[in-house]
């Protein structure tokens, strides 16, 4: 057996009136009904095993492709689930082929991890942090004096100088990535920046190739930031539930038990000035409840025997008594940071045109140019 781990439009008055289950209702003021999850995970089948991976270097779009076009032409690949926002990846493939497909991935240049079963969330760490944003702006200011020499005519050596340290603060991983792209038969952007760089030193455009370089490495920067907050936004999200809730067992005693592990229909109990763990709906007590985290609401609404909570929702000061409606990965909240995070990663239809193009034309012109040059 393998040691890999396997898987098998209403106004605001009516708003603040109480909320009454209403299975039949389909108007714009019926009670919302949540379906699970639109992200399935990967069916495991006979013969099949599912490896998790937390891959630190998978922070962007172009290294999902790299890892994308190395493993879907693996006969032994079945399926691929990309989760950037995670920097995790995980892999459907045929029985004993997990070793093999972290090898792939390391010569690719990264270092996956194996997320075994059980694993608690890791903290990511930013993806670029003050140190590079240091060397991005120097790289940037010193092509900026090396385009400002050129122009004014600085000496020659000045000029080249000052592009050297430009392309050097910056150029080192570009290169790095560009020439694992190419070994991979795989033109990629860092591909194309290195060749575009090389190109204007060999043609003696040094100014250029520094400002070239530099301005990509702060694109990749503003990039990577801009993942790094929605990753924030969204970890930020989920915190707004309680990791533990107070559960009602078959022997008839109150417990805490893990969010994630409470089954739909158990009885949860929340505290007065608890934080609301799970979707549900009022059995007993009564209480206000601050839904301003989930719904934007300004003033508490009154939450009596019949009435929906939601998950994060802050209670006032009565203790109230409710029935899960569904499990953790079902609730409101989660759906949102779900979205979030399908948002984060979906694509525009032009640009999945402009992808499927790329890969016709940008080998034909690479090519072309080569000739040329």
């Amino acid at each position: 057996m393998s040691a890999w781990p396997k898987s098998s439009c209403c106004s605001h008055d009516e708003a603040h009136q109480p909320e009454r289950e209403s299975p039949t209702a389909a108007s714009c003021c019926a009670a919302p009904t949540y379906t699970p999850s639109s992200v399935t995970p990967l069916a495991v089948q006979a013969g099949q095993e599912l490896t998790r991976l937390r891959i630190e270097q998978m922070d962007c779009p172009v290294e999902e492709q790299l890892i994308r076009k190395k493993l879907e032409g693996d006969a032994q690949v079945i399926a691929l689930q990309f989760h950037l926002m995670q920097r995790q990846l995980d892999v459907l493939h045929t029985a004993d082929y997990g070793p093999q497909v972290v090898s792939a991935i390391q010569r690719l240049g990264m270092d996956p991890v194996l997320i075994q079963a059980g694993d608690q969330p890791k903290t990511l760490k930013p993806s670029h942090g003050k140190k590079t944003l240091v060397m991005v702006i120097s790289a940037v200011f010193l092509a900026l004096l090396a385009e400002l020499g050129a122009w004014l005519v600085w000496p020659s050596w000045m000029v080249v100088a000052l592009s050297v340290i430009a392309i050097a603060l910056t150029g080192g991983t570009v290169y790095k990535k560009g020439l694992i792209a190419l070994t991979n038969r795989n033109l990629n952007i860092n591909a194309l920046m290195s060749i575009a760089v090389t190109g204007a030193v060999l043609l003696g455009e040094w100014p250029e190739a520094a400002m070239v370089m530099s301005l990509f490495a702060l694109a990749e920067y503003i990039e990577a930031r801009s993942l790094d907050r929605a990753r924030r936004a969204v970890d930020g999200l989920l915190a707004l539930a309680p990791d533990e809730v107070e559960v009602f067992d078959e022997q008839g005693h109150w417990h805490l038990q893990p969010a994630q592990t409470v089954a739909a229909g158990s009885l949860v109990k929340v505290k007065p000035g608890a934080r609301i763990g799970l979707d549900g709906v009022v059995q007993a007590g009564s209480s206000t409840v601050n839904q301003a985290p989930i719904t934007g609401e300004s003033l508490p609404v009154l939450k009596q025997s019949g009435d929906r909570l939601y998950a994060g929702s802050i209670n006032g000061m009565g203790e109230l008594q409710y029935r899960t409606q569904g499990t953790y990965d079902e609730s409101l909240l989660a759906r949102i940071a779900i979205s979030v995070q399908q948002a984060q990663q979906s694509k525009a239809p032009v640009e999945r045109f402009v992808d499927r193009f790329s890969q016709v034309y940008t080998p034909i012109v690479t090519f072309g140019a080569l000739v040329l040059a």
